[in-house]
């Protein structure tokens, strides 16, 4: 192979018209031909998509696996074991430990094992992905960020190699994509600086999340709906950068920490690939919504409460009180308080739109500068000159492997 830029992009299909995008942006700005550019996805049915409909060059895991079982035995696997430096052994455990409850997505041979030892998932991964690396020494690689076993496999050996790569994902402004040196959202090389002064002023801690409302809205203030948003129940944003382990210890939380009054005009917006909703959900004095479309229920709210969801963006652009209960990409711009519960002081991010204009347009700033816009009908001029050759010439080169100590994988949790 003599393959310039490799492109991991899993199974994005719902993204296929970004993908698009990104394939012409890297042959008409980085000088180089259709044949120089591979994606790799999951399923060798999206690879061939890709192939036959777009004329892009791609293979699958999927395949992979299958050429590589004819030369290995299926119990063959990369010794974990060879990873002697201690952050590496840190780093391999967080991960084994935040990916016990899946199953590593294995075909052919494999699949016929039945095996979910996230272990063996995980040096299966190293081995097939070390296996391409030998045949691409000097391939850019473009890592789709995330922390499933083929995600987490690449960027790992590609840090520990020393290779050039760049994480990318779908991105917070609508048609983009977003690009960082060491991973995106929480795990983003904003998370390495303390870009926001006023992050480290006197601590403001409070006994509920009622008494932070108050202090946001101020207690005058007439509010009639306030906006709950759900993510999707593995998320790695909330498994690794939150407080909670799940929905349902967020619901618990919910249910102490906001007063009846506000309970009782809480509105919940359920992710759509939750299959159904819990117990708790449903046993707040609150009402689930379930067919509205995101933008209609955050311009008929007052207040948005999240995670880290990107409608925690969403609301922010729209100038909507807002309130984060994890970590994110936009989180390191916003005001920080603390709510004291259990034994816990979780952070609280907040945004105020009569005070905090200058951190809504920070955000942006930011966004524009490693976000590429994928649609200029949107009107997103502020973003539209973004170049990947650039950004990757300016690139620190830098690694999670180096950044871990700063930024772990996983927030202390609230057990219940």
């Amino acid at each position: 192979m003599n393959n310039k830029y490799i492109i991991w992009c899993d199974d994005s299909r719902k993204i296929i018209g970004k993908l698009q995008l990104f394939h012409s942006h890297l042959v008409e700005t980085m000088n180089v031909s259709q044949s120089e550019i591979l994606f790799v996805t999951l399923y060798e049915s999206f690879s061939r998509y890709l192939v036959n409909k777009f004329n892009i060059q791609s293979i699958s895991i999927e395949s992979i696996q299958s050429t590589f079982f004819d030369n290995h035995s299926p119990f063959y696997s990369f010794d974990l074991a060879s990873f002697d430096n201690s952050i590496q052994q840190s780093i391999i455990l967080s991960f084994l430990s935040v990916n016990s409850y899946k199953k590593p997505p294995f075909f052919g041979q494999l699949k016929s094992c039945n095996t979910d030892d996230p272990v063996y998932g995980l040096s299966i991964y190293l081995s097939l992905w070390n296996q391409l690396i030998n045949t691409n020494p000097t391939a850019h690689y473009f890592v789709l960020n995330g922390m499933s076993y083929p995600s987490f496999a690449l960027s790992f050996l590609l840090a520990l190699k020393k290779m050039q790569h760049t994480f990318w994902e779908n991105g917070l402004l609508k048609s983009s994509l977003i690009f960082d040196d060491i991973g995106v959202n929480a795990y983003s090389s904003l998370q390495l600086y303390n870009s926001n002064g006023s992050i480290k002023a006197a601590k403001s801690v409070f006994n509920s999340l009622s008494h932070i409302i108050d202090s946001l809205m101020g207690s005058q203030h007439d509010i009639r709906s306030i906006l709950v948003t759900y993510q999707y129940e593995y998320d790695t944003n909330i498994k690794c950068s939150s407080p909670f382990y799940n929905k349902n210890i967020f619901s618990r939380f919910l249910y102490n920490s906001l007063s009846s009054e506000h309970q009782s005009i809480l509105c919940k917006r359920d992710h759509p690939k939750n299959k159904r909703s819990n117990r708790l959900i449903t046993s707040l004095k609150s009402h689930l919504l379930k067919h509205k479309t995101i933008d209609s229920v955050i311009n008929s709210s007052d207040l948005l409460i999240t995670i880290n969801s990107t409608t925690g963006l969403e609301s922010i652009l729209s100038n909507k009180p807002t309130i984060l209960l994890g970590s994110s990409y936009y989180s390191v711009f916003l005001r920080v308080v603390y709510i004291a519960y259990q034994s816990f002081e979780i952070p609280v991010y907040v945004f105020n739109p009569n005070i905090d204009s200058e951190r809504r347009l920070s955000i942006l700033e930011c966004l524009s500068s490693v976000s590429f816009v994928c649609d200029l009908k949107l009107g997103l001029s502020e973003v539209s000159n973004f170049s990947i050759q650039d950004f990757i010439n300016k690139s620190t080169h830098n690694n999670f492997l180096n950044s871990f100590p700063m930024t772990p994988f996983v927030s202390p949790k609230i057990l219940h």
